[in-house]
């Protein structure tokens, strides 16, 4: 391969995996491939990733020419090929990255070149270990944390440099992740804030000039770059940040990713946010139970909100209380119940409270549903007047409200919430937030709550979104729920038709392990008045059956004049096998194995003794039986005849 890439630069498709293989290239096709920034494609990535320092170094110097141009003419196909080179930057080897950026680094002064160079090594690496320390041997670590520090000192000096320029070199301390870069960090930080403060001073007095760097905020740059670096001395310089209005907020966020990597817990975000609520029922139980433990951490930022709330607070105060009390209700917390009512109290707006009462569900607390229902009238009073609330993708406001409803001492409240709605926004596929939240809300209520729903909307039984938020929320009494709709709502077909296999699966192995759920099934196929039922409690029965079950559904099929079918032939397999796994083998990769069914074939040969439309059906479960064992082996305590005592001629022919 690698006579073929020096001879004509053609690296082959999919050839990625073995490259590592090759070593540091830095002349021909290859090095010319990859230093090209007209070329967008996999083969010029693929090239950068096999390169050597010098070929390295040339990607830093293009990128800054580049960087330097920008303040003169700047077009897209300049942006384009800044963005090429950096991506191919990233991809290149540690090694040869590392001695191209501290050759490059050394003497550097100007900060345009700085902030490439701090965003090179900020992102050096990605995607495949974005967010890890960069890892190189201690002597090198020492000569980078030295060029990084002369370098960002360089920046604190300049008047030239800018904010972001500033944050680019935090990001980059951020990446190295050692503790003595902590007092440039923070140098940074205290810059960084004070021209802010100065912008937006400057912004408010309505000066002349360009106030546009009155509207960035970095300080999430500065909270992540401590994150990383994390130990005793951040926390006590993050402490002592809380009270600030400006960078309060990202310090306790930063605190908040500490406690959660001490504690192994991920703070990656879900894209749908009512999935933030997935672990209300866990919380909830374990602070009932008494179970939740103070954080340290968690200690430092409510010490900060009681601060704040001391006297008689000014609005800016209480609002920053309220950001404060949303994070530190991230970490575990013991009762608080005293903070959290003057927060609930607070002389502010009640959509200004909305974060914060997301934070209280979160945590596993319990609201009033009017609390939530004044929040969404006042959504909706302000919606009067900004009606793009209520277009087609801006209603994340309204859907939360919305959502909180499920989680308060009231979940039925959700339809008191839906009656407020505009008539053109009553609709449940609209509202799928809604229904997404009473999957997760811990309250039995809950599923009253639904039940409701499909009682007033029939044909919301059909909708994957309202029979997934019942089932899923793998409760006997879900289960129930469902019948009770089957049997009570208008007649369900065509289009309002639920998926019951899809049911079925979801809920089987709740029948299975629920011996009260089975017994209210048995007792409802076996009722006429549950006879719109029947048909999802067979296919329940017959996913996780046992004899009784088996039986049971044998005797209905000769009452009905069916003949046997697949859900029958299901039931059977699943008496007959069990399912083995290794430990060793992926998960869902299982051995089938045959188990005795004689005490099943027995009760199934009596029903052919005593006849009827049952007895032939009895006949098939045994033929089918057979047919099973044939493919799949039979179990050697497994005798040849179930019942020779009952005189029946074996096997059982089909007529």
């Amino acid at each position: 391969m690698q006579r073929h890439l020096f001879s004509c630069g053609n690296i082959p498709a999919g050839a990625g995996e073995l490259l590592h293989r090759l070593p540091d290239i830095d002349e021909g096709p290859i090095a010319a491939l990859a230093v090209d920034p007209d070329r967008d494609d996999q083969q010029a990535s693929d090239a950068a990733s096999i390169v050597g320092s010098r070929t390295v170094r040339a990607l830093l110097r293009h990128q800054i020419d580049l960087r330097i141009a920008r303040d003169g003419a700047w077009d897209r196909q300049s942006g384009d090929r800044f963005l090429r080179l950096g991506s191919r930057v990233e991809r290149s080897r540690r090694h040869a990255f590392v001695a191209a950026w501290l050759d490059e680094a050394h003497g550097q002064t100007d900060p345009r070149a700085i902030e490439v160079l701090a965003e090179a090594l900020a992102r050096h690496g990605r995607p495949d270990h974005e967010g890890e320390p960069f890892l190189v041997e201690e002597p090198l670590m020492a000569r980078l944390v030295e060029a990084l520090r002369e370098m960002s000192s360089r920046l604190l000096d300049s008047s030239a440099t800018t904010r972001g320029q500033m944050a680019d070199a935090a990001a980059a301390v951020g990446r190295l992740a050692k503790p003595e870069l902590l007092p440039l960090l923070l140098a940074l930080l205290q810059e960084d804030l004070r021209r802010w403060r100065a912008a937006r001073a400057a912004r408010a007095r309505r000066d002349p000039g360009d106030h546009s760097d009155a509207a960035w905020d970095w300080t999430n740059w500065y909270a992540r770059a401590l994150t990383a670096i994390g130990g005793n001395e951040v926390i006590e310089a993050l402490r002592t940040y809380l009270d600030d209005l400006e960078f309060g907020e990202a310090a306790a966020g930063a605190l908040c990713a500490i406690d959660a990597r001490r504690r192994g817990v991920s703070m990656k975000a879900d894209a749908f946010f009512v999935h933030k609520f997935a672990h209300v029922v866990e919380n909830r139980a374990a602070r009932q139970r008494g179970d939740v433990q103070d954080s340290p951490l968690s200690t430092i930022v409510f010490d900060a909100i009681e601060r704040l709330l001391d006297g008689e607070p000014s609005a800016d105060a209480q609002r920053h209380a309220l950001k404060l009390a949303a994070i530190a209700m991230e970490m575990p917390y013991r009762d608080r119940s005293g903070v959290i009512a003057r927060l609930l109290a607070a002389s502010l707006p009640i959509r200004a409270r909305r974060g914060f009462v997301v934070a209280l569900v979160r945590a596993g607390e319990t609201l009033e549903a009017d609390c939530v229902l004044d929040g969404l009238r006042s959504c909706l009073e302000s919606a009067v007047n900004s009606p793009w609330m209520l277009q087609h993708g801006q209603t994340w406001e309204l859907d939360e409200w919305l959502a909180l409803l499920a989680f308060t001492n009231r979940p039925q409240s959700v339809l008191e919430g839906f009656d407020l709605l505009p008539a053109e926004h009553r609709n449940w596929r609209l509202r799928r937030g809604m229904l997404e939240a009473l999957r997760y809300a811990p309250d039995l209520e809950a599923e009253q709550a639904l039940a409701d729903i499909a009682r007033r909307t029939p044909e919301v039984i059909a909708q994957g979104d309202w029979l997934r938020a019942l089932l899923e929320r793998h409760t006997p009494s879900a289960i129930l729920t469902l019948l009770d709709i089957v049997r009570d709502a208008p007649a369900i077909e065509g289009d309002r038709e639920i998926d019951r296999w899809w049911a079925t699966q979801t809920v089987s192995s709740i029948v299975g392990h629920s011996a009260e759920l089975r017994r209210e099934l048995l007792r409802r196929y076996d009722a006429p008045a549950h006879a719109r039922e029947h048909d999802l409690i067979e296919r329940l029965l017959a996913a996780v059956p046992d004899r009784q079950a088996l039986l049971a559904i044998v005797e209905r099929y000769g009452q009905t004049r069916r003949a046997f079918d697949s859900i029958l032939g299901r039931a059977v397999e699943e008496m007959a096998q069990e399912r083995r796994a290794d430990p060793e083998w992926s998960p869902g990769v299982y051995e089938i194995a045959a188990i005795p069914a004689t005490e099943l074939r027995r009760d199934l040969l009596r029903k052919v003794g005593e006849g009827g439309a049952a007895g032939t059906v009895a006949a098939g479960c045994l033929r089918y039986l057979d047919e099973w064992h044939d493919r799949h082996g039979v179990n050697q305590a497994e005798p040849r005849h179930p019942d020779v005592a009952s005189g029946i001629r074996w096997p059982i022919l089909p007529v």
